[in-house]
């Protein structure tokens, strides 16, 4: 009797630790290490009010738009990759960021080119 509510009590445990792992790879790892393709890109307008970032904290690409065209670049971690950036700067009239220096809901700030330390405020939905 012993042994058997031992091997059921196992059992559990080891069920328990396995929906346990897969909670916090979901809950915390997903959400905080990996980035997310899919997500909805915020709209940050810069001081110049001619130039729209779209970017999201764990997207995989930042958009960005000023009057003479738009162009959408990979993000590594906080880096931007225009691909061509001599292109990029072409199409755009303006030397695009290279980086993102720090992002959140509230303001998106931006390092290199003729971005260097100009931090955009995201546009509040109501506009």
């Amino acid at each position: 009797m012993l042994n058997g509510s031992f091997g059921k009590l196992h059992g559990w445990l080891i069920g328990a630790a396995v929906l346990g792992a897969v909670v916090v790879y979901i809950l915390f790892v997903r959400s905080h290490w990996m980035p997310t393709p899919n997500a909805a890109l915020e709209k940050y307008v810069c001081p110049d009010k001619q130039t729209v970032i779209y970017y999201h904290h764990h997207a995989t690409t930042l958009k960005i738009e000023t009057p003479q065209g738009v162009r959408v670049g990979d993000m590594h971690y906080n880096d931007i990759d225009w691909g061509d950036y001599e292109l990029a700067a072409t199409a755009l009239g303006v030397r695009p960021p290279r980086v993102i220096q720090y992002g959140d809901i509230k303001s998106v700030r931006l390092g290199g080119g003729q971005f260097d330390n100009v931090e955009c405020p995201r546009e509040s939905p109501e506009q």
